[in-house]
Parts: structure tokens; C-alpha cells; sequence
């Protein structure tokens, strides 16, 4: 098995260009903007677009379009130099007016972006000349390097049509979408990556069903299969034709949401009651097959939030259950558990039927609602209609400021949590997490955040997930990001 970014290359062959790349992946494509992070755009990320930084596979800043960069007056002003001669697919160079314009949009309510909170902590963004430009703030913010690993610039020309187009400055150009089976890739022969790619193309196809994922990758039909589930990829481990990548290890997990602002779960003791109602180790060990271990915190093991002692305190226990249900008034209730398809949110499916089994036990019961990726994510993550659901939060494996500023059920904006949750108390601490700087003051920060986590218990935590690849021994150069999106730009074929 190869781990998290490090592509499987062996040492003595030569780089051989050409020929097109065949890579698979469980979700399709909802559209080409970069700001959005639906799990079908994992896969077009890198590959149409760039950023300005790139984390390695040990969380250090790389230089991508911007060559350099340096902080000044106490931590509240970020420099960067940007790259010369880079043109976007369009033929139009790129600019430091294009890095003020992305920034601005990520920041434009209407766009909808992932990372819209974390934008926020910039207050102004000026061109100081074509390749140089500078970000305001008006506190330093200890991680607000991770946003610049997730913006990716868009050609302010271009960017309007990003429904079903796109022009970025990455390693491949869009040639054609057919929606519902594959996107269409070309070779950028303008790259700025002298000599790369080393592939003529991209063919990535989508194929949501798992069966025919395993069944594609094991005959030879696709070089690259993305988001393979864990009891496939154990499978898979002994086949001597294929390796296993495990991508974006402790970044995505999977998620319990309630909707605080909706009965029942406006009373804090029925979501409780369903916490010790969710036995996360069954789920972990049905799901995810060995690859992970249950979790009560939102982030792993190695974060600078988690404490083990605060780790352990969620539990399977059905009699503590019921004893609350009882102290609610409640003795039989009815919910609905809103779930996306298996291919935008793997897992959900697996969890609701778990909960299912045990919620019964102490009188829910519950109508699962499963819906495709697009109904799923606008009923979910924007309208908040839903009563319970099952769903995937990422940006777990950076700071722990960058998923409560990037991740909807975590964020501190009473707009955008889309369980409802809103407190000045968790805003507070989480924006004096990221303007503290000493690391000590920042884990007595976390901890605090964790207590109130753990009490008010709106998001429920279960395991962590990751992003599966599993590709032909043929196949060299292949890398998955930090937050485990394929990365093509060095991959050829043998």
C-alpha cells in the first residue's frame, strides 16, 4: 500500500510521455467551479486548475503560483511574488489581478465557496503590480497559509460559465462533458511546469456503481480508480497487478448532522440520546474494514485539537439512550435520516442502516431518504431541510481553524452551519484560536472548543475516511493532495 502523496515510481525507468490516461471515479462531475467541492469535482480539481501554494504530504507549504511569499507587521499583512509567464488555458496571462479577483469571489455570498468563512479573515487584497500582490488582515491568523492550498484561481473571464466549462492555468485544458459519463482532457502544452504533463490526455469517466469501479480497475479497462470502498480495497491488496493509494488520511470523515433549528432535535437531550444510540465501532468495522477506528472529535489523532482523554468520551450505551429519551418526555418518535447516494457520500448509506438497527431499540424510528448528489447537497448543505443526516466533512487534517472556517456543519457562521447551530461562545473561541500564534495557548483554546463539541453535540463525529485509489502497476507518477485529490500532472504510462 502507498501512502498519502507519495506517487509509486520506480527509480530506474524512464519517464515515458504520451498516451491517454483512463481514470474512473465514483461520482460525476457537478460542474467546473473550484470553489465548490462537491465530491465528483475532487478529480477536476488539479487537473484544470492551480493554486497559489501546495501542502507536500508533510503539511509544508510549496510554492505553486506564487514563487514565494513573506508576512510582515505582526503577522497581519501576507506578501506573495507571483510566477511570470504563466497563461491561463484562455492564451490570457495570469495576473495578481486574477489572485484579487478569485480571492473576492471565494468571498461573494452568492458563490456559495466551501472556504467562504476562512476568506473572510482577509479583509483586503491588493495588485501591487502584475506579479505581486499582498493580503490584509486585521488579526494574524495562524492558519490562514491552508486557504491559499485551496483556491484555486479561476480566469475572471472565464469563470461565468463554470457550470459546464472551464479555463484554470493547470496541467490539463477541458475539451468536452458528457454529464452522467466522462469529462474529456487534453495535454496543456503551455504548462508552466517545464516538460509537463507527461500524458496527451485524460479520459474520466464516471462510474458510480462500486462493482463496476473494482470490475474496471481489475481487467485492465482504466488505469486509475478513485474513491474505491474500503472492503474493495482490502480485496484488492493481494492482486500483484495493482497498487493501493490511500489518499487524504484523517481529512474526510464521516458525519451525523441534526438540524438544531427543527423538533425533535432542538432538544439537546434527543440528540444525545442518539449519540449513545450509534455504535461507531460497528460501523467502523463494517465500512471501513480495518482502514480506520471510531472517533468522538472531529479531527485525528495527530491534529493539534485532539486530546485522547476527550477522545473517549462518546459511547455505545442503549439504556443511557432511553433513560434520556425518557427525561425528554419522549417514548416512541418518528424521524426522517436524509442521506446522499453512495457515490457522493460514501458511507452514509452503511451508517443510516447501522443507526436504523439500534435507533428502533429505543423507540426511533427512522425513514431513511436517500437522494442523488445534486438534490442531496442543495437540501443538505444549503436550504438546511433536513431532520437528521448522514454526510461527509473534510479539511479534518489541516489546522483545526481551517475546517471550522471550511466545513458546513463545523462553521462558526450562523448563515452557514447548515445544522443551524449558532453561538458567539464557538465563534469567539475559534477566532481566537486562529489570531493566537503560541502553540500551547492554542491546545488550551482547542480544548475548549472540544468541551462545548462535546456538549452540544449538533455534528457527531464517527470515523474518519479517505479517499481510495487504486491504479495499474503500469501506471508511475500518480500523487494524491493532502486532502487526497488525485494529481496528474507527473503520471505516465509504462
Amino acid at each position: 500500500m502507498v501512502g498519502l502523496g507519495v506517487p509509486a515510481v520506480s527509480g530506474a525507468q524512464a519517464v515515458r510521455k504520451g498516451g491517454i490516461l483512463r481514470y474512473a471515479h465514483g461520482a460525476d462531475v457537478l460542474n467546473f467551479d473550484p470553489a465548490q467541492l462537491p465530491a465528483g469535482n475532487y478529480a477536476m480539481l488539479w487537473t484544470l486548475y492551480d493554486t497559489l501554494i501546495r501542502f507536500d504530504p508533510k503539511y509544508k507549504a510549496t510554492p505553486q503560483l506564487a514563487e514565494s511569499w513573506e508576512f510582515a507587521d505582526g503577522g497581519k499583512r501576507l506578501r506573495m511574488k507571483l510566477r511570470k509567464g504563466v497563461t491561463f488555458h484562455s492564451g490570457r496571462d495570469f495576473t495578481a489581478a486574477d489572485v484579487v479577483f478569485t480571492l473576492q469571489r471565494y468571498q461573494d455570498k452568492e458563490v456559495g465557496a466551501q472556504f467562504r468563512t476562512m476568506s473572510l479573515y482577509i479583509k483586503e487584497a491588493k495588485a501591487e503590480d502584475k506579479h505581486t500582490v499582498s493580503f490584509f488582515m486585521e488579526k494574524p491568523n495562524a492558519a490562514i497559509l491552508d486557504f491559499f492550498d485551496s483556491m484555486f484561481i479561476v480566469d475572471k473571464e472565464a469563470i461565468n460559465d463554470a457550470k459546464t466549462k472551464g479555463v484554470g492555468t493547470g496541467p490539463f485544458r477541458l475539451v468536452r462533458w458528457i454529464p452522467g459519463d466522462r469529462v474529456i482532457w487534453e495535454k496543456n502544452k503551455t504548462y508552466w511546469k517545464e516538460g509537463k504533463p507527461y500524458i496527451d490526455g485524460i479520459e474520466m469517466l464516471a462510474i458510480p456503481d462500486p462493482s463496476a469501479l473494482a470490475i474496471n480497475i481489475e481487467s485492465g479497462a482504466v488505469h486509475i480508480a478513485e474513491r474505491m470502498p474500503p472492503t474493495d480495497l482490502k480485496r484488492l491488496q493481494g492482486n500483484p497487478t495493482l497498487d493501493i493509494i490511500v489518499g487524504g488520511i484523517g481529512n474526510i470523515w464521516n458525519v451525523v448532522l441534526f438540524n438544531v433549528k427543527r423538533p425533535p432535535f432542538d432538544n439537546p437531550k434527543v440528540r444525545a440520546a442518539v449519540d449513545l444510540a450509534i455504535d461507531r465501532q460497528r460501523f467502523a468495522q463494517i465500512y471501513h474494514a480495518g482502514f480506520s477506528k471510531p472517533a468522538c472529535l472531529p479531527y485525528p489523532e495527530f491534529s493539534p485539537g485532539y486530546f485522547a482523554d476527550q477522545a473517549s468520551r462518546c459511547e455505545f450505551n442503549l439504556d443511557k439512550a432511553k433513560k434520556l429519551l425518557n427525561e425528554a418526555g419522549i417514548s416512541s418518535l418518528d424521524v426522517t435520516m436524509t442521506i446522499p447516494s453512495s457515490d457522493y457520500s460514501p458511507g452514509s448509506d452503511v451508517l443510516a442502516q447501522v443507526m436504523n438497527a439500534d435507533l428502533k431499540k429505543i423507540g426511533i424510528n427512522v425513514k431513511i431518504e436517500t437522494l442523488a448528489m445534486a438534490v442531496a447537497r442543495q437540501k443538505i448543505v444549503y436550504a438546511k431541510d433536513f431532520q437528521m443526516a448522514g454526510h461527509l466533512y473534510g479539511r479534518a487534517n489541516k489546522d483545526p481553524v481551517t475546517m471550522f472556517a471550511g466545513t458546513t456543519p463545523f462553521l462558526t457562521s450562523c448563515e452557514l452551519n447548515n445544522t443551524g447551530y449558532c453561538s458567539e461562545r464557538f465563534k469567539k473561541l475559534v477566532d481566537e484560536a486562529a489570531a493566537t500564534l503560541e502553540p500551547e495557548k492554542r491546545k488550551a483554546i482547542f480544548r475548549e472548543i472540544n468541551e462545548l463539541l462535546l456538549a452540544e453535540k449538533f455534528a457527531l463525529p464517527i470515523a474518519p475516511n479517505f479517499l481510495g485509489f487504486v491504479k495499474r502497476k503500469n501506471v508511475h507518477g500518480f500523487a494524491a493532495s493532502l486532502d487526497g485529490y488525485g494529481i496528474l500532472e507527473e503520471t505516465w504510462l509504462a
